[in-house]
C-alpha cells in the first residue's frame, strides 16, 4: 500500500512538472483524502495559485484544514499553508 502511494505521489509530481495540473490533482486528491501529509499542501498550493482551477484562497485554506474528515487546529492551518506558499513539497524516496 506504500509503494502504491509513493508510486502516485510520484506521478503527480511528475504530471506538475510537465504542466499537468489537473492529472497531478486528480493524483493527489485522493492521497490527500486519505490522509498523506505532502498531499495536503500541495492541493493548497493549487488553489492558492490557480492552477489548473480557479484561484480560491478560501478552498486553499479548506485544504488545509481538512484531514482525514477532522479539522486541524489553527497552528496545524498555519503551517500547510505555509508550506503551499513554498510550491508543490517533494518527497525524496530512496
Amino acid at each position: 500500500m506504500i509503494a502504491q502511494a509513493t508510486r502516485a505521489f510520484t506521478n503527480g509530481i511528475a504530471a506538475y512538472d510537465s504542466g499537468e495540473y489537473a492529472i497531478a490533482q486528480e493524483v493527489w486528491r485522493p492521497l490527500k483524502h486519505s490522509g498523506d501529509p505532502a498531499a495536503q499542501p500541495n492541493l493548497a498550493h493549487f488553489y492558492r495559485m490557480g492552477l489548473g482551477m480557479v484561484q480560491d484562497f478560501v478552498q486553499a485554506q479548506y485544504a488545509c484544514r481538512r484531514k482525514n474528515g477532522h479539522k486541524q487546529g489553527t497552528a496545524r492551518v498555519s503551517q500547510c499553508c505555509a508550506s503551499s506558499n513554498q510550491g508543490v513539497r517533494r518527497i525524496e524516496f530512496s
